[in-house]
């Protein structure tokens, strides 16, 4: 039990910070030099890319192993219990959240399109959070 939830914070800490990196260097070389192409193989951007990846396995085997530990309500009560509704909820933004930051890392990506869809995954990674502190008030078992 401690080491999903360890996992799926540190997780969350590691994938916020990588994006974050990310989201700082794309805006810094649109704004330094934009007709040029940005690069992810160095430097910050290198371990902002590592950060996100590793944060986002982190995340994904805390959450799977909480999924197995005694007393975890069943996914499919969704209509049932707040707390599997809010979870769903949390984790299909947590879906977009991936998509976006893949969108980030494809060599074919505009700029533009990448610092719109870092913009979208910092809000995603504080919402979702919110989200989070909102099931921990409703609990499982509600």
């Amino acid at each position: 039990m401690i080491l999903a939830n360890s996992l799926h914070s540190l997780g969350s800490m590691l994938l916020l910070s990588g994006i974050l990196i990310l989201y700082y260097h794309v805006k810094r070389h649109l704004d330094e030099s934009p007709k040029t192409e940005i690069s992810f193989s160095s430097g910050l951007s290198l371990m902002g890319k590592r950060l996100t990846i590793v944060g986002l396995v982190f995340n994904l085997t805390g959450g799977l192993m909480r999924l197995y530990q005694p007393g975890h309500p069943s996914l499919l009560e969704f209509f049932a219990n707040r707390w599997t509704s809010v979870m769903l909820i949390k984790h299909m933004m947590i879906i977009v959240m991936v998509y976006l930051c893949y969108l980030t890392f494809r060599e074919d990506s505009e700029n533009e399109l990448r610092i719109r869809a870092l913009r979208t995954s910092v809000v995603l990674v504080i919402t979702i959070g919110l989200l989070g502190v909102v099931a921990s008030v409703v609990g499982p078992g509600a």
